[in-house]
């Protein structure tokens, strides 16, 4: 991402900056309704379904690639 998007330096973010500013814990953070931009892998597209966060650490997203295209904020798409 750093020699596609330009970013001088990258690193994982702080679990407690996360929480602050998703309002999510870590592994529960929403596929989808953040409101926040995104960059999209599309080896995704390889697959009719995925699977992440709703929000609640004990539910799971089971979604196609192609609707987190639709309705998320994409910024940007990676190889």
């Amino acid at each position: 991402m750093k020699a596609i998007f330009g970013f001088g330096k990258l690193k994982m973010a702080d679990r407690k900056k996360i929480k602050s500013q998703t309002g999510y814990d870590v592994g529960s953070i929403p596929l989808v309704g953040l409101g926040l931009p995104c960059l999209f892998d599309r080896k995704l597209l390889r697959h009719d379904y995925v699977y992440g966060g709703t929000g609640d650490e004990l539910k799971t997203l089971k979604i196609a690639p192609e609707a987190l295209l639709k309705v998320n904020e994409i910024i940007g798409m990676l190889d």
